[in-house]
């Protein structure tokens, strides 16, 4: 399934309004809606895309690691500037 579709499978109104926060842009609401979703214990089809949409919204490992770098060479470069000036 391509970024952007739900499945045509979603079966609960809560599933469906989590896919169309998700389609609009909305991914907290999404993300929120589907845990949601997960702790009321619902049907193994609808825990099933629930997770779906959880795993999507999930912020890639590659973007943290990215961030930690960039945070540790601004405090390089700061420390530098102090320690030279």
């Amino acid at each position: 399934m391509a970024k952007g579709q739900f499945p045509k499978t979603a079966s609960g109104s809560r599933l469906k309004n989590a896919w169309k926060l998700y389609n609009a842009g909305d991914v907290v609401a999404a993300r929120r809606e589907a845990n949601a979703i997960l702790a009321d214990s619902p049907n193994p089809t609808d825990a099933a895309q629930a997770k779906d949409l959880i795993d999507r919204t999930r912020v890639p490992r590659f973007a943290w690691y990215l961030a930690l770098m960039a945070a540790a060479l601004v405090s390089i470069m700061i420390a530098v500037g102090i320690a030279h000036h």
